[in-house]
Parts: C-alpha cells; sequence; structure tokens
C-alpha cells in the first residue's frame, strides 16, 4: 500500500522531464502501455450475507449486500442499512491490552480506507436507523493514542464522517439517497501533499480543507495515521 509521502511523490513525478535512455519506449509510448494495461483490469462483484445478535432480548439480525472491486481509483462504499452495533465500553473498562489492540484495528482500517481511496456512505429507510441513531457523535474525536480508543470508533456512521461520505435518510425513498451518495462520484478534487516524518508509528494529523465560498461545503478524509502500525 502507497504511504502518503509515496503517493504525492507519484502524482508530482509526470511533471518532472527525463531524457530518454537508449532502447527504453518515450514517455508517450509508457503512458499507452499503462492504459492498455489498465484497461485490461476487470470489476469484481461478490454478495455477502452479515449476520449478528444484538439488543436485550438477543435478537439475530441478518444485512445482505454486495461488495463491488472496481478497477483501481476513487471508491464509493454505500451501506444499505444501521450498520453493525455501536458496542458500548465494557462497565469495568478495558484493560490496556484490549486499548491497544482497538487502537491497532482504528490505524490499520482508516489507513486501508485512505490507501484504497474509498469514500463510505450510510443509506437507511424509516424505522431501520438503530436504537440510537446519533450514539454515533459520541466517537468523532480522532483517536491519538491507544487510550482514547474503542470500539465505537469504528461504528459505521463513523467511518462515513472520517473518510468525507454522507449519512442519508432515514427515510421511505432509499433510491433517491443512494443518487445522492453516487452524485459525488463525478464532484471531487485530488489534493496531494508531502506530510512531515512522523515521531512514532501511529502519529495521528488533522486535515481540514477550507474554501473562500460560504456557500460551499468541503467534504473529506479527516484526517490520518502517518504510519501503520505492525
Amino acid at each position: 500500500m502507497l504511504s502518503v509521502r509515496a503517493l504525492a511523490a507519484l502524482l508530482v513525478f509526470p511533471a518532472i522531464s527525463l531524457a530518454q535512455a537508449p532502447g527504453r519506449p518515450s514517455a508517450d509510448e509508457a503512458a499507452r502501455g499503462i492504459q492498455r494495461h489498465y484497461d485490461q483490469v476487470k470489476d469484481f462483484t461478490a454478495d455477502f450475507t452479515h449476520t449478528y445478535q444484538g439488543g436485550v432480548l438477543k435478537k439475530t439480525i441478518s444485512e445482505r449486500g454486495t461488495v463491488q472491486i472496481k478497477k483501481p481509483g476513487r471508491k464509493l462504499v454505500i451501506w444499505i442499512g444501521p450498520g453493525w452495533p455501536m458496542l458500548n465500553r465494557p462497565s469495568d473498562g478495558y484493560t490496556e491490552r484490549q486499548q491497544r489492540r482497538n487502537f491497532d484495528a482504528i490505524v490499520e482500517l482508516s489507513t486501508a480506507l485512505r490507501e484504497a481511496r474509498i469514500t463510505v456512505y450510510s443509506v437507511s429507510q424509516m424505522g431501520a436507523s438503530g436504537a440510537n441513531p446519533i450514539l454515533y457523535q459520541r466517537f468523532l474525536n480522532p483517536v491519538r493514542t491507544y487510550r482514547d480508543a474503542e470500539m465505537g470508533n469504528l461504528g459505521l456512521k463513523v467511518l462515513v464522517t472520517q473518510t468525507g461520505g454522507r449519512i442519508m435518510g432515514p427515510d421511505n425513498d432509499v433510491v433517491s439517497q443512494i443518487n445522492r451518495c453516487t452524485e459525488d462520484a463525478n464532484a471531487f478534487y485530488r489534493i496531494s501533499f508531502d506530510p512531515p516524518a512522523a515521531e512514532h508509528a501511529g502519529e495521528y494529523h488533522d486535515i481540514r480543507v477550507t474554501v473562500d465560498r460560504p456557500d460551499t461545503a468541503v467534504r473529506t478524509t479527516t484526517g490520518y495515521y502517518d504510519e501503520q502500525l505492525n
């Protein structure tokens, strides 16, 4: 997987003028070769079923969906349903080992979503938004150290917010919700930068993009971990 630094290097590389070595393809020939390889990449689709128990009555809930892996590039993941349960902190608290494990999972998932250029969206119909549809807001603050890590930081709507997606509904027009999500596919900018060296593994940095148009809302990845933990 590419780091932010490597991605920035790749983005600026085409602007560098290099002398063509004898026997090497020209820049145009190399570009055409890359395009031919890209055109051969096929999409992949797979159905899945997610079953879990939740609530006081231990009711079994099943969610079905389709995973579509498209060609390399920006990807929109639209999740239909309330998502997985938001697990509360144990009454006696987490052990240090549990919190470190939670933190590792948060760093790994956040990094994977960013490097895969995935933006997550949440779509829900009326009556299917979960027991507390705003509970996720308690977990939106950045997780900077393992001491801040909780399982709620991996909630669906938390990931939606942190990847720059949109939380839609609940209402009875699911098709309209999905259409509003897909409108984002053609309205985005790609910005890169070379971050400072990290002082330690898993160092968190905020990202904020502002524009000088008060009538415009900007959504983007809210932050990143500079180095993925082993």
